[in-house]
């Protein structure tokens, strides 16, 4: 049976896609907003967030997917992608640190955005 016909991958497949297309749309806002001179403080915290987010849980549901054969890297013969899997897996974590971590990000979204004192 063909992977797509699988229930449980068909929702996960579905659910990332959103994920991915609200991250662009969001991205896509924030974008927008620089071109009109406005400065999205929180927009773009939450771009921030939600996309290097989106990237990890794409890397995971292809890990979920493809089993162990999604952790075998460009040299193993049976690496499905090529190993781009793996390669894509082990570069997602470092999208929640650079540009500043997803924690400070949250502190600016409370802080910026719902007006929320530092704590």
């Amino acid at each position: 049976m063909p992977l797509i016909e699988i229930p449980w991958v068909r929702t996960l497949m579905a659910d990332r896609y959103i994920d991915c297309e609200v991250a662009r749309l969001m991205a896509y806002n924030v974008a927008y907003m620089q071109s009109q001179d406005l400065i999205p403080t929180k927009e773009a915290s939450m771009s921030k967030v939600f996309g290097s987010e989106t990237v990890q849980r794409v890397t995971e549901a292809s890990l979920d997917i493809l089993g162990m054969y999604g952790t075998l890297g460009r040299e193993d013969k049976w690496a499905p992608l090529k190993g781009r899997v793996q390669e894509h897996w082990m570069n997602a974590f470092a999208g929640t640190i650079a540009a500043g971590t997803s924690e400070i990000q949250r502190n600016i979204i409370a802080g910026r955005g719902l007006g929320l004192p530092r704590g």
